[in-house]
């Protein structure tokens, strides 16, 4: 495609920046940028810039666009199934197992963790769920100090 007006030219923030006018009309602004290198075993989020580690002339940016459909109220998931949050916010999140009934969400979308392998639990038996921070084994209110262990096993 042919240029065939340059308005603008200049650095911004130590990178050359252009706008231009092509033949067709359309009018394109680039931001000349290096992004680095690509690393293995590197979260990299919705549109961030990368190169290949040998230079190829070419850089890559995750789509802003995702495929995975928005999460959505009382809608039956079936397991393996992907959802983002209605607000992208740069983390999918993919059903892995089911209590209760069935695998329907809820009705107001769950408060989604940006942190890689975090939990979301979300629907009726959310309640049934015990939380991260709250040890499973923790003995109820009301039983004495006389217990000591179920099968009566000496410690020392």
């Amino acid at each position: 495609m042919k240029i065939i007006k340059t308005y603008f030219t200049g650095v911004i923030l130590g990178k050359l920046y252009v706008a231009v006018k092509f033949l067709n009309g359309l009018i394109r602004h680039y931001w000349l940028q290096e992004p680095p290198a690509w690393q293995p075993n590197k979260i990299y989020m919705l549109g961030d810039l990368v190169q290949p580690t040998v230079p190829n002339g070419y850089y890559y940016q995750a789509p802003v666009t995702s495929p995975i459909p928005a999460w959505q109220p009382s809608k039956v998931y079936a397991a393996g199934a992907k959802v983002q949050p209605k607000t992208a916010n740069g983390y999918y999140y993919e059903l892995v197992d089911v209590t209760g009934t069935g695998a329907t969400s809820g009705t107001t979308e769950p408060v989604w963790p940006t942190q890689e392998g975090a939990e979301v639990f979300e629907g009726e038996d959310s309640t049934d769920v015990p939380s991260v921070s709250t040890p499973v084994n923790t003995p109820a209110a009301g039983i004495g100090n006389e217990i000591v262990d179920r099968y009566n096993l000496d410690d020392t």
